[in-house]
């Protein structure tokens, strides 16, 4: 006797929450309209360092562009899915063509500008300024943009290349 299984059943559908929660782990998915708030409240909630907007949720290992402080709107979670809760003392990082690339402490009310300001500004030719955050969102950072910086997030400045002297005195880009 061969007993099967359809291959669409799964026997115990789970998703994870790790990071800044009391009991981080595994649990059992109730239903299919269980959300990530209900996730979170099975967990026994946030820690006193835990940080839900710059939060993220891995779907099949692909992080989840979801908005986790919209009560209008919640998430809900499917079989695998794994919750990161980051934590507010996760630093900031400054990378590529800043003068002193730096890793700071996240201040809550400070943007993007504040952050390449202290390290040291823009190098020479600078081409690109985003903002990378934990959930690998980015926004761009612009004279009229400078959005804000959570913590565990990456800016980063790119390089113009510098431009080649063609023979006859032209320039190619």
């Amino acid at each position: 006797i061969i007993a099967r299984t359809p291959k669409d059943a799964d026997l115990t559908p789970t998703v994870s929450i790790s990071g800044e929660v009391i009991y981080p782990g595994s649990l059992v998915l109730q239903n299919s309209k269980t959300t990530a708030y209900d996730l979170i409240r099975e967990s026994g909630g946030l820690t006193e360092f835990g940080y839900l907007p710059g939060s993220y949720l891995l779907r099949q290992g692909k992080p989840l562009a979801a908005d986790f402080k919209s009560k209008s709107n919640p998430v809900t979670l499917l079989a695998g899915d794994q919750m990161v809760i980051i934590s507010e003392k996760e630093p900031v990082i400054t990378t590529g063509n800043v003068k002193a690339p730096t890793t700071f402490v996240w201040l809550k009310n400070r943007r993007a500008k504040y952050y390449i300001r202290n390290s040291g500004g823009t190098g020479e030719r600078p081409e690109d300024k985003f903002v990378v955050y934990p959930s690998g969102k980015t926004k761009s950072i612009g004279w009229f943009k400078n959005p804000r910086v959570m913590p565990g997030s990456q800016l980063v400045v790119t390089q113009r290349p510098e431009k080649v002297q063609k023979e006859g005195g032209a320039f190619i880009d």
